[in-house]
């Protein structure tokens, strides 16, 4: 049975679930291109960072470890220079949704 008293990492806010979707969806497009040859290594190299990034975003307890921060040159979550993440996370989900629903009703095999 789990304690009352739980580590606050161990919450999942709505912000992680929804970033653990996405990165669900570039392994999967990253599987896909890799199983069909379609696209190029960049393609496959830039979904694979996406995917192990959300899953170190994911697993970390919402947040990326400095070295990514440096390396990368990310901004942190807490700068204000960055959107809100409820702005681009729900215009990302549209934006997912919408060019699955092209590629299903307009793709190669219709």
């Amino acid at each position: 049975m789990m304690n009352k008293e739980q580590h606050p990492d161990s919450r999942w806010s709505i912000k992680r679930v929804i970033v653990l979707l996405f990165t669900l969806i570039l392994a999967a497009l990253g599987l896909y291109t890799w199983q069909r040859g379609v696209g190029n290594r960049h393609e496959m190299y830039l979904l694979c960072v996406g995917a192990v990034l959300g899953l170190f975003y994911v697993s970390r307890g919402g947040s990326l470890p400095t070295v990514v921060y440096r390396r990368m040159r990310i901004n942190a979550e807490d700068d204000p220079r960055n959107l809100p993440p409820k702005l681009y996370l729900s215009v990302l989900l549209i934006v997912v949704i919408a060019a699955a629903a092209v590629y299903y009703f307009f793709g190669p095999s219709r």
